[in-house]
C-alpha cells in the first residue's frame, strides 16, 4: 500500500515585521506506509525542491570548467541539455557564463572542441531567457547562444536571437550595443554571403556608432561595408574609395585582430587590382600576423591568398 500523493508543506513565516524563521529543507511526504511501520534501510523522504537536481547538475559543469576540464564540461552540458528536469532562472545565468567561456565570441573561430552536440542546450537556454521575460538573462544568454548558430552555420536562427536583442537594447536606449548587435547582425547576412542585405545594416550600425562618437566600432562597420561591395562588384568600387579605406585601416591598426585584418585584405585587393603585386603581398602578411592569436581561422584563407599573390608575383 502507497502514501498518499506528494504535497509540499507550507513555509511559514512570521507577520509581526520581526525577522522570518531561519528556512527548513522541507521534503515530499513520499514514504511508503511499510517503510514507515517495519523501518529498514532508505535514503528518505525525497526533498520538496523542484530544481535541485538540475542545480547539481549545472553545479558539475561549472566544476569541470574552473578545474580546466573542458572535455567534461562539454560532455556534462550536453546531457543536461538532452534532459527534461525544468531549469531555474539562477541555474540559466550560471549556464549563461558556461556558455560564455566554451563558445568562441568571434567569427570563424578556431575551435578546439567540437560544440554541435551543446544545441538541445542552446535551445534551452534562449527558451528559457525569452520566456522569463528578464532583459538582463536575455542580453547574458544571447551572445553564445547566437554565436553557437553561427559557428554551425544556422545563421536564421543567429539572426532571430540577434533581433532581439536589438530590440531590448533600443528600448533601453542604449546605443552602442544597438549598434554592436546590428552590426553582428548584418555579418550573418554576410556569412551567408546576402551581401545586398547586410549592406543597409553595416550602414545603419555605422550611423549609430558615429551618433554615438564610436569611431573605431565605426569603421569597423565601414571595414564590413567594404567588404560588401568588393564580393558583390569586386575590387574596382575598392580602388574608387582607396583613401577612405587607409582611413578605416589606420583606425583600425590600434587593435591587433581579425577587426584589422578586415582592411588590410582589403588594401590588399586595390593593390592586386592596380597590378602592385608585391605591395599586395606585404599587406597579406600584415593581416596574418594581425591574427596570430590563433582565435580566429582567417589565416587560413589568407595565406591561401598570399600564395596565389606569390605565385603571381613569379610569373607562373
Amino acid at each position: 500500500m502507497e502514501s498518499t500523493p506528494k504535497a509540499v508543506p507550507l513555509l511559514i513565516i512570521r507577520l509581526d515585521g520581526k525577522s522570518p524563521v531561519a528556512p527548513q529543507v522541507l521534503f515530499f511526504d513520499d514514504e511508503p506506509v511499510e517503510q514507515v511501520i517495519y523501518g529498514g534501510r532508505r535514503e528518505g523522504p525525497t526533498p520538496a525542491h523542484l530544481y535541485r537536481d538540475s542545480l547539481q547538475q549545472v553545479d558539475q559543469i561549472m566544476t569541470a570548467l574552473v578545474r580546466e576540464q573542458t572535455r567534461q564540461a562539454i560532455d556534462l552540458a550536453a546531457l543536461f541539455g538532452a534532459g527534461d528536469q525544468p531549469v531555474s532562472k539562477g541555474a540559466c545565468f550560471i549556464l549563461c557564463h558556461v556558455m560564455r567561456q566554451l563558445v568562441p565570441h568571434c567569427p570563424n573561430p578556431a575551435m578546439a572542441f567540437n560544440l554541435c552536440e551543446l544545441g538541445p542546450l542552446v535551445e534551452k537556454l534562449w527558451d528559457a531567457a525569452v520566456k522569463s521575460g528578464d532583459d538582463c538573462l536575455q542580453t547574458g544568454a544571447g551572445p553564445p547562444v547566437y554565436r553557437w548558430y553561427e559557428h554551425q552555420g544556422r545563421y536564421e536562427k543567429a539572426r532571430r536571437v540577434l533581433e532581439r536583442l536589438v530590440e531590448i537594447y533600443y528600448q533601453n536606449s542604449d546605443l552602442f550595443q544597438e549598434a554592436i548587435m546590428t552590426n553582428n547582425l548584418a555579418f550573418e547576412f554576410f556569412l551567408e554571403r546576402r551581401y545586398n542585405e547586410a549592406l543597409p545594416l553595416f550602414e545603419k550600425a555605422e550611423k549609430i556608432f558615429r551618433q554615438d562618437d564610436e569611431a573605431y566600432q565605426a569603421a569597423n562597420c565601414r571595414a564590413n561595408y567594404w567588404q560588401c561591395r568588393y564580393m558583390l562588384s569586386g575590387a574596382g568600387p575598392l580602388a574608387a574609395a582607396e583613401d577612405e579605406i587607409k582611413e578605416i585601416s589606420n583606425i583600425l591598426m590600434g587593435d591587433c585582430s581579425w577587426h584589422t585584418r578586415k582592411s588590410l585584405i582589403l588594401l590588399a585587393r586595390i593593390e592586386e587590382y592596380k597590378g602592385n603585386i608585391n605591395k599586395a603581398i606585404s599587406l597579406v602578411e600584415k593581416a596574418i600576423n594581425a591574427c596570430k592569436d590563433g582565435v580566429t581561422r582567417y589565416p587560413e584563407t589568407d595565406k591561401k591568398y598570399l600564395r596565389r599573390l606569390e605565385r603571381a608575383a613569379r610569373g607562373a
